[in-house]
Parts: structure tokens; C-alpha cells; sequence
């Protein structure tokens, strides 16, 4: 996929976070149950109670992160990163968690990403962190380039005794999400071409509650493509598992050294 049409997806769906944050984060107040299974792996590689710790968490939407890992230790000092390009999150974020540090950087990794292999640099300002996590996020990375790039910034701010975590959204096995997806994204041809015509193989569009018009770029991840995507980024897997939805399959769990 060329530059311009990769920004194109990037600002659909930059324009989509900025206008329905408020929605969005009210559906994501919970943890997700994939979280609950990654925990016990955070145990056997920090301990149970590890007197620091310090998380990045890439696109991190409204913060739940930062209060769950408040809530599995609770008397550890935190230092918690966070970055993602829509600012509206900001406003949806814990505003005080005992012993954990909140730090926000505005930044919109994707056009870095771009702007990188131009010859620009701009980095996350955070230093390496034990934990390194994105959870839903890498749905809306467009081509396989860029997705591999995203996998090798993760593990650039990697400590060396650390762990990162990543979710894949694994919507078209969900019959509801894929019927969707596919009315959508047909939709869209007529309607909006300019986006639709340059979609990639698993590439869809999507709509939010019920609102087909609320347009935001979605790629499917099957584990060929993951493999794949690892191989690229030259990481080491420890472990993948399936977790989330009624089906327990909607997204696909990765954990990275």
C-alpha cells in the first residue's frame, strides 16, 4: 500500500475516535478476560508483588489498562506510559491511582511510522518498560509494512528482561461482525469509493452502533499473517491464546519477548 492511501485510512480513522471517544470509552470500562489470562504471566516473570513496574501502552485509549494493573498490584509503584493520537481519550482516563504514575504522550504512531521511512524521526518519549502492551489497536494499522513496523517499535521500548503482549481482533470469525463488515464495506463502494477502492486483502470498513456512516478502517489478522508478522519484526513468541467475546475467539493474543 502507497503512503497516501495508508494516511487516507489513518485519518478516517483518527476522525472517527475524535467524534465518538465519549461511546467508545463507555463501552471499555471493563477489562478484558484475555487481560486475566495474561496476568498469571506477568506473575512468573515480575512476581507477585514486584516493587516497581514500569508499562507502556500504545494506543491506549481510555487508560483501563493503567487501572487494572493498579488493581493486580496494588502496592506496586507503576510507572505507566501512554500515547495514542486522539486526545479526547484524555478527558475518559483515571485521574488518580495510588503509587501508579500516569504519563500521557499525544502521538500518532502510525504517521511516525510514515514519516520515519521518509527520513523524519519523532519516537515515543517514554524510556525501555517491563511491560509493553497494545490492545486494539493493530485492526487499524494499514498493510502488512506498517503492522510489522508497529511490532518492531513495540520491542525497540522493550527491557531486556520484559515482556510485550499484543491483541489481534479476529471479527470476520464472529458471523454478526462479519455480516457487518461485509455490508459496510459494500456500502462503501458506492458511497464512499475513495476509501473502499484501496483496501487490501482482509481490509474492511466498519460502522459503530448501529451508525453504518461512522466509517473506521478494520484489517483482519488469521495466524498465517501472524506468523508472518513475527517473522518480520524478528520476534520471539512465548505464547498465543484466544480470548474475549461470547465465543472466547475474538481476539487473538500474542506474547512477545
Amino acid at each position: 500500500m502507497d503512503h497516501a492511501s495508508a494516511r487516507k485510512l489513518i485519518a478516517l480513522n483518527t476522525t472517527f475516535y475524535q467524534q465518538h471517544a465519549a461511546s467508545f470509552s463507555a463501552t471499555r470500562q471493563a477489562p478484558w478476560t484475555g487481560w486475566n489470562r495474561m496476568l498469571p504471566l506477568l506473575h512468573d516473570r515480575f512476581g507477585d508483588e514486584p516493587e516497581t513496574l514500569s508499562a507502556l501502552d500504545l494506543a491506549c485509549g481510555n487508560m483501563r489498562l493503567a487501572s487494572y494493573l493498579h488493581g493486580c498490584f496494588p502496592r506496586t509503584t507503576i510507572t505507566y506510559h501512554a500515547t495514542d493520537n486522539c486526545d479526547a481519550f484524555d478527558t475518559q482516563a483515571p485521574r488518580e491511582l495510588p503509587r501508579c504514575s500516569l504519563q500521557f504522550q499525544k502521538f500518532d504512531v502510525l504517521s511516525a511510522l510514515l514519516e520515519q521511512q521518509e527520513g523524519e524521526q519523532h519516537r515515543i518519549t517514554s524510556a525501555p518498560c517491563e511491560l509493553v502492551c497494545s490492545f486494539g489497536f493493530l485492526h487499524h494499522v494499514p498493510s502488512f509494512e506498517l503492522r510489522a513496523e508497529v511490532l518492531r517499535m513495540l520491542l525497540a521500548h522493550l527491557a531486556p528482561h520484559g515482556i510485550a503482549v499484543v491483541s489481534f481482533w479476529q471479527f470476520m470469525n464472529d458471523a454478526r461482525l462479519a455480516g457487518k463488515a461485509r455490508s459496510v464495506t459494500a456500502q462503501a463502494h458506492i458511497a464512499h469509493h475513495d476509501i473502499a477502492d484501496i483496501l487490501e486483502e482482509s481490509d474492511w470498513l466498519l460502522g459503530w452502533q448501529n451508525d453504518p456512516s461512522a466509517l473506521r478502517y478494520c484489517h483482519h489478522t488469521n495466524d498465517e499473517e501472524i506468523d508472518r508478522l513475527l517473522h518480520a519484526a524478528g520476534a520471539r513468541e512465548l505464547t498465543r491464546f484466544s480470548a474475549d467475546g461470547a465465543s472466547g475467539t475474538l481476539n487473538r493474543y500474542v506474547v512477545l519477548e
